[in-house]
């Protein structure tokens, strides 16, 4: 139940963070030329094909614009630069949207996305626009005769350039190949003439491009040995330290703040006691044919020492919170734990154990000029066969 309610929160939180911009410093250009700077709401290719949420420097509210309403806009940060156009689409209808720009020259490219296909399209001098259809999943046995009437169009309109034909057959369809074919028409069909490439990385990139991080740290954990009902209310805590790895896949794009996690853990623990007493009773005493019933309760004290190493993989969705210098996060999972304990002075088996439990996080990231602090404190509850084990972890790492 706890699960399933943190689990609502997060996803709670992610349309929180969904209906916020993730803004970025761009320009918008007008219909009539004239260019506004401020910022731009950077997500999705799908989503930036079809709209483009801009506020203007000064302003205190954002305002939507549709394709056909202003002639284009860009980002600063990565060079990605969108225009309004009337084009073709793979199901032989019209409809305005923001191309991509990914090369400007006698040859031109764009790129556009939707949430079933990627398509390119080429533009040359009098206007003339081949799509280059890119289906989502091709068929293993395409003959050479159905790749080509795919490519029919976008090969006729480079037809100046024999070395463009031949990349655009040879290569796959993507924004790189793409990209290369055209620069190689320009070069080859106007040498004289400048290509201007838009899509390129920032000297820095930014953290939405750059969605996965791998985290380093290590902690002190405190853990609790609960053992089963017939040893009923006998219970121990021990100290360890341990050491995690992990990565944190971010989805900025998608919704700011959302994440995977998942964390490799090693926790050893070198000696410790449990002290506890064992109810033993006798019943049913037979003399030959004559049963005779009595109870004789005792208890018998032990002492048991205690070592193990553990090693889990916990996995699952976080939310951090990315409006703030000091940014919290929540998160939970499941874990599969990996145990090899040895114990002393009580009679029961010490097997290596493996069982699945679930977790709990909680903790904070610090953005550095490089990097970030990360600051987090599980708790996890695993069930073995003799005993129920909860740990509360504290850790301190530094995410790359």
């Amino acid at each position: 139940m706890k699960k399933i309610i943190l689990s609502l929160i997060l996803l709670t939180g992610c349309a929180i963070a969904t209906a916020q911009v993730n803004l970025r410093e761009g320009i918008v250009i007008t219909l009539g030329g004239d260019t506004l700077s401020g910022m731009i709401d950077y997500r999705t290719d799908a989503i930036n094909a079809q709209q483009c949420v801009f506020v203007a420097n000064g302003a205190s509210d954002a305002t939507t614009y549709k394709p056909g309403e202003i002639a284009g806009y860009r980002f600063l940060d990565n060079g990605r630069y969108y225009v309004s156009r009337t084009v073709p689409m793979p199901d032989s209808t019209t409809q305005t949207v923001f191309l991509e720009f990914l090369v400007r020259g006698q040859l031109n490219g764009y790129y556009l996305a939707d949430a079933f296909s990627s398509n390119f399209y080429l533009e040359d001098e009098q206007g003339n626009m081949a799509i280059v259809k890119k289906p989502e999943e091709i068929k293993a046995t395409e003959s050479a005769r159905d790749k080509h009437t795919r490519l029919d169009d976008a090969l006729n309109i480079m037809r100046q350039s024999g070395k463009a034909q031949q990349m655009l057959w040879k290569n796959d369809i993507n924004t790189h190949y793409i990209t290369k074919t055209v620069v190689a028409y320009n070069d080859e069909v106007c040498p004289d003439g400048k290509c201007e490439i838009f899509k390129f990385r920032a000297k820095k990139s930014p953290k939405a491009e750059r969605p996965i991080h791998v985290t380093l740290g290590g902690g002190y954990t405190s853990f609790g040995l609960k053992l089963d009902d017939k040893l009923s209310g006998n219970k121990a805590t021990f100290k360890a330290y341990n050491a995690t790895a992990g990565i944190d896949i971010y989805v900025p794009r998608l919704c700011k703040g959302l994440q995977a996690q998942i964390r490799l853990d090693y926790t050893h623990t070198d000696g410790g006691e449990i002290k506890g007493v064992e109810n033993i009773s006798y019943e049913e005493i037979t003399f030959g044919t004559t049963i005779t019933h009595r109870i004789i309760s005792y208890k018998h004290k032990f002492t048991m020492k205690y070592k193990a190493d553990e090693l889990a993989i916990k996995a699952g969705p976080a939310y951090q919170l990315p409006f703030w210098k000091v940014q919290p996060r929540v998160g939970t999972g499941i874990s599969f734990t990996k145990v090899r304990e040895e114990t002393s002075g009580y009679n029961h088996p010490t097997p290596t154990l493996m069982h699945f439990g679930n977790y709990v996080r909680a903790g904070v990231v610090i953005p550095l000029h490089k990097g970030a602090l990360t600051l987090d404190c599980d708790y996890s509850r695993t069930t073995y066969s003799y005993w129920n084990t909860n740990k509360l972890s504290f850790n301190l790492g530094y995410q790359f």
